[in-house]
């Protein structure tokens, strides 16, 4: 499954803070996570992927919108982020009710040709979602991405 022509790409990885702030807020920015085509085991990548997400939490700092300017600029695209990974596994979850539950929804997330989220339902199921801008890709290429994530989850929990 291949997303680029490219061998590396910088993913996109929303944080927030505004969970453990009891006002409304938006304390948030973007690690951004350098990504290249390698031949590491899943393990080995996503030991680096913590690791680049743990230094990135020491420059909260900046700004999402200012890490985007600047990889736009440095990369002359107006993409900064083509991948975004958002971790929604700390949200809060609404209790189950049968009588209501989620069909589907429309995000809008400009400057991104995918957002993966990753959360669970309201019945503690995980749920990987897919928003993701049909202009820039394939409904087949999103599929293929969906069962090889399918194949490896299979092979963790196996």
């Amino acid at each position: 499954c291949t997303l680029s022509e490219r061998e590396d790409i910088y993913v996109g990885l929303p944080i927030s803070f505004s969970i453990y702030n009891k006002e409304l807020s938006n304390l948030s920015t973007i690690i951004p996570l350098y990504y290249r085509i390698n031949d590491d085991s899943l393990v080995n990548n996503a030991k680096n992927i913590q690791s680049d997400t743990m230094n990135g939490l020491s420059h909260v700092s900046y700004s999402g919108i200012e890490i985007a300017r600047e990889l736009c600029s440095k990369f002359k695209n107006s993409i900064p982020f083509p991948i975004v990974i958002t971790n929604a596994l700390s949200w809060k979850v609404e209790p189950y009710d049968s009588s209501f539950y989620y069909h589907s929804g429309l995000t809008q997330t400009p400057q991104v040709a995918l957002d993966i989220r990753i959360q669970l339902t309201n019945t503690r199921n995980l749920s990987i979602d897919f928003d993701f801008a049909v202009s820039a890709i394939s409904e087949s290429l999103i599929n293929d991405l969906m069962l090889l994530i399918n194949k490896e989850i299979k092979l963790i929990t196996s």
